[in-house]
Formats: structure tokens, C-alpha cells, sequence
């Protein structure tokens, strides 16, 4: 869960794939979504380069509205997949 608002929010993300080049810029693909469709683009990402099969690092988007209660991390066109959604509750 996320627990405060006042602080970017940040995410450790991995990737794998044995069929694809990971060569996507993560800042361009990535999107964070609250409950209420606010959309938090990303600021940077600090991690593997572009290409290859393996990739990680840190994903870092703005601070969360204050009343944001839910957050949806939105992945999209990475590994022949159009979209993955992963969601956290904010306490």
C-alpha cells in the first residue's frame, strides 16, 4: 500500500522476457491512474537501459492528490502485451 501522499510515489519494477527486446522508455509508457481518472505521468526512471530481455529499476511519478484513495500503475505495448494494470490501496 501506498501511506503518504506528501512524497513521490515510487515503484520497483522488473521485467523479463525471453520473446521480446525490452526497449520501451518506461516514462513514456507507464501512467499512474487514481479512482477518480486523475493521471500522474511519470517523471523518471532510474534503472537498465533500453533493449535486451531484463530490466529494472525505479519508476518515480509526482505526489498523489490529497484524496486519491486508490492508485492503478498502467503499463502499456511492453512484451506483446497492450496493457497491465496493477492497483494499491492508499492508507
Amino acid at each position: 500500500c501506498i501511506r503518504d501522499r506528501n512524497k513521490p510515489v515510487r515503484f520497483l519494477i522488473r521485467l523479463n522476457t525471453h520473446s521480446v527486446e525490452l526497449d520501451q522508455d518506461l516514462t513514456v509508457v507507464a501512467e499512474l491512474r487514481d479512482e477518480r481518472n486523475r493521471i500522474y505521468k511519470a517523471l523518471k526512471w532510474e534503472g537498465s537501459s533500453p533493449g535486451g530481455h531484463h530490466r529494472s529499476g525505479t519508476l518515480t511519478f509526482s505526489e498523489l492528490q490529497a484524496t486519491a484513495g486508490r492508485v492503478t500503475l498502467i503499463i502499456h505495448d511492453v512484451g506483446g502485451v497492450a496493457q497491465r494494470d496493477f492497483s494499491w490501496k492508499i492508507e
